[in-house]
């Protein structure tokens, strides 16, 4: 089953113009791609915040951990409200 990221917000990484919506697809392989079609999600396991600020990411999600802060090895700034779930 592959796990898909649907993300909508600010986010220049993957929005030419700064503002769009996203999907990326995790494959069981580990490998991963990402479109800008819409991506079919049958089982929403989860909503979330993720506000990256230089090189830290803070997650605000409705799943535990409820709140949780990672380190990223670039500079960025980013704010995407989203959800994932799995495909068939």
């Amino acid at each position: 089953m592959d796990k898909i990221f649907v993300e909508i917000g600010l986010d220049f990484d993957h929005n030419r113009y700064g503002l769009g919506r996203s999907v990326e697809i995790e494959h069981p392989d580990g490998s991963e791609s990402r479109n800008k079609r819409k991506g079919e999600i049958f089982i929403v396991e989860s909503r979330y915040l993720r506000l990256w600020l230089m090189k830290w990411v803070f997650i605000f999600d409705s799943q535990k951990p409820y709140f949780s802060i990672k380190r990223k090895g670039r500079l960025n700034f980013k704010i995407v409200v989203g959800k994932w779930g799995y495909s068939q």
